[in-house]
């Protein structure tokens, strides 16, 4: 799994088991800040931009999380990093991304007692959001 724009690697290193885990980002503090998350030292974390890389490898899977898609703001860097998912995800690989609409302003309803629930994960248990 390859994850283009890992941040602080709330997600990536949780996802620990038997697949290659793989995290992109291009700033320079990440990879010490992620390696410190727990599992964080099982993942190859690589300080890049998700526009030029180049690593000969092909994933299953390449996620882009806390919208880390909508740093592409031209459609010159949304070409490249097009280019990039094409060209390091496998066949029949998959790519997931999330993104938010800003003109919908859904902040404004992220209150405590609006934002606030509880689901159960089959692995992490209980997780409140």
């Amino acid at each position: 799994m390859l994850d283009l724009g890992y941040g602080t690697s709330l997600f990536l290193a949780r996802l620990l088991g038997e697949r290659r885990l793989v995290g992109v980002d291009p700033t320079a503090a990440m990879p010490d800040i992620a390696r410190r998350q727990p599992g964080g030292d099982q993942v190859t974390w690589i300080n890049e931009d998700a526009r030029t890389l180049e690593i000969n490898c092909q994933f299953d899977l390449i996620v882009l999380t806390g919208q880390a898609v909508q740093v592409f703001l031209n459609d010159d860097d949304k070409q490249a990093v097009a280019f990039t998912i094409a060209k390091h995800l496998a066949p029949k690989g998959r790519l997931i991304f999330d993104s938010r609409n800003p003109i919908y302003e859904e902040w404004r309803s992220w209150t405590p007692t609006a934002a606030n629930y509880v689901l159960r994960h089959p692995r992490f248990g209980e997780v409140e959001s």
